[in-house]
């Protein structure tokens, strides 16, 4: 059995405890973490008006979780949670030792084992897409682990207002299995929160329709599930390869591309040194913008995720629109 599975076992056992009232804390006592600031805006907006604490983020700061290490502190964060909010194993990685010690009433959820998510296939350059069950992505390069199966696929999944939906509902479906006092709260909240999502999604896709034709060169590959969400037809092409920065072979395909291809914008991200973009740009017509897939930028809790979402489609548009 892998250990999402364990994970995901682990979560069902220990919520049906919880919910029959075995050795649960006060709702006003639940320790609530979420691992990134997208996650962590989406719980919170989950618990509005809850008597329960406020959700913590662990990720803080300009740290991209790919890269991330726990402190002392972090690590103490997570063992004393009630509940950990993460994407999956293969994006938080950095939690995984961690998690295999966690003291046994800490209950960690994997939301990207969610049913009814929309996951986007990673598929290496040059082979042909399979079929999974799910929506596939483009052919790019990407390097992922066989031994997860979640590897295969991009988990950048909150760049979905879709999958925010998914998410916001299995949000509140544990927080009111663990704390049934506040469940019409979280389920009222869940629903007012897939209005206003669906109502996102609309705005989104409206305003990203003069770009669609775009073709842009993105830091690291972390956006084809807003690609295939929104229509974007021409693939965004990564810089970085998983994590490695790219060597002369690579950088030169990318300037051979912004030569040929005209492409426009070169896009940094907040958690990345980008002094290497002005070496690619150099001698070019292309512009270095930037996009903020976490948020980094951005005031973390409720509200966070909405204006992370607004912020992607007017940083594309900015400099994409421009001729």
């Amino acid at each position: 059995m892998s250990k999402s599975r364990r994970l995901c076992r682990a979560v069902l056992v220990a919520v049906s405890f919880w919910f029959s009232g075995v050795q649960g804390p006060l709702a006003s006592e639940l320790k609530v973490v979420a691992s990134i600031a997208p996650i962590h805006s989406l719980v919170s907006e989950v618990v509005v008006g809850a008597e329960v604490r406020e959700p913590e983020l662990l990720v803080q700061g300009k740290n991209s979780p790919h890269a991330f290490t726990l402190r002392p502190s972090d690590v103490r964060t997570l063992q004393e949670a009630d509940i950990f909010f993460l994407v999956s194993e293969t994006l938080e990685t950095f939690a995984m030792h961690t998690l295999k010690s966690l003291k046994n009433d800490t209950y960690v959820v994997e939301l990207m084992n969610t049913s009814g998510l929309h996951l986007v296939q990673y598929v290496e350059s040059g082979s042909q897409e399979g079929e999974h069950g799910h929506e596939h992505g483009h052919g790019h390069e990407h390097a992922h682990d066989p031994s997860h199966p979640m590897s295969q696929y991009d988990h950048h999944i909150w760049l979905d207002p879709g999958n925010a939906i998914v998410m916001v509902d299995e949000i509140s479906r544990v927080m009111s299995n663990v704390d049934p006092d506040n469940s019409e709260i979280y389920k009222s909240n869940a629903n007012r929160l897939r209005l206003e999502l669906e109502a996102l999604t609309k705005e989104m896709t409206s305003e990203l329709e003069t770009i669609q034709d775009s073709e842009f060169i993105v830091f690291h590959d972390a956006y084809k599930t807003f690609e295939h969400r929104f229509g974007l037809t021409k693939m965004s092409h990564p810089i970085l390869v998983g994590e490695s920065r790219p060597g002369a072979r690579r950088m030169q395909e990318l300037r051979t591309r912004l030569k040929s291809s005209g492409v426009q914008c070169v896009f940094k991200e907040p958690q990345y040194d980008a002094k290497i973009l002005d070496v690619l740009v150099e001698g070019t017509d292309s512009k270095i913008s930037e996009l903020d897939p976490l948020g980094l930028n951005l005031e973390t809790g409720t509200g966070q995720y909405f204006a992370l979402m607004r912020n992607m489609v007017a940083n594309l548009k900015d400099c994409l629109a421009q001729k």
